[in-house]
């Protein structure tokens, strides 16, 4: 049996999962590249937002065309 393909969107979403949890096991001990991080990380959470929300009306769409 062959395996239905995932949506391009699930894979990116999968991709900026593992970059988040990345990015969180990154922190430098010292502190010294909180501000860059914390830069990085909330636009990264932004972008994982919209990945989400973009992600779930492609689900909707699918649901009501069937």
């Amino acid at each position: 049996m062959t395996e239905k393909p995932k949506p391009v969107i699930r894979e990116l979403h999968e991709v900026v999962d593992l970059e988040l949890a990345e990015v969180a096991d990154s922190a430098d001990p010292d502190g010294d590249d909180v501000p860059e991080r914390e830069i990085y990380e909330a636009e990264l959470r932004s972008f994982h937002d919209a990945v989400v929300a973009e992600e779930k009306a492609e689900e909707r769409e699918r649901n009501s065309d069937s």
